[in-house]
């Protein structure tokens, strides 16, 4: 489980030392949500709390929609890419199960020159 303290305070405690404390916004176990693993440190409730949590189980639920919705906007879009005519049907979605959205206020840079080129964008609306 991935919390977030929603009233309260706790107590983060490695080896039986405290080394901090958290309040209301602060969050813990976010690695739960990728990994199943022993818990690195122990949690102390230090007054009354209340949290919101995401269970593993959600979160890659929650992923795996995203994913899904995600394809569903590529697709068309690298199917009618030139760049891309020559790939089969399934490699041109292997391509877009992979692709991400990403929005971008009014005059915000996507790259600058210099910046090392790790990425490939397809306008999907808006001028750049």
């Amino acid at each position: 489980m991935f919390f977030i303290i929603r009233e309260g305070e706790v107590d983060i405690e490695v080896n039986n030392a405290k080394v901090k404390t958290m309040k209301r916004g602060d969050f813990f176990g976010e690695l739960a949500l990728i990994y199943s693993s022993p818990r690195s440190a122990s949690v102390r409730v230090k007054s009354k709390c209340s949290f919101w949590c995401l269970s593993q189980q959600l979160f890659q639920k929650i992923q795996r929609d995203m994913v899904k919705n995600n394809y569903k906007i590529a697709k068309p879009f690298v199917n009618k890419l030139p760049l891309f005519s020559f790939l089969s049907n399934k490699q041109k979605d292997s391509i877009s199960y992979r692709m991400n959205t990403l929005k971008y206020p009014e005059n915000e840079a996507i790259f600058k020159a210099g910046d090392d080129a790790v990425s490939f964008f397809v306008i999907i609306s808006g001028l750049v």
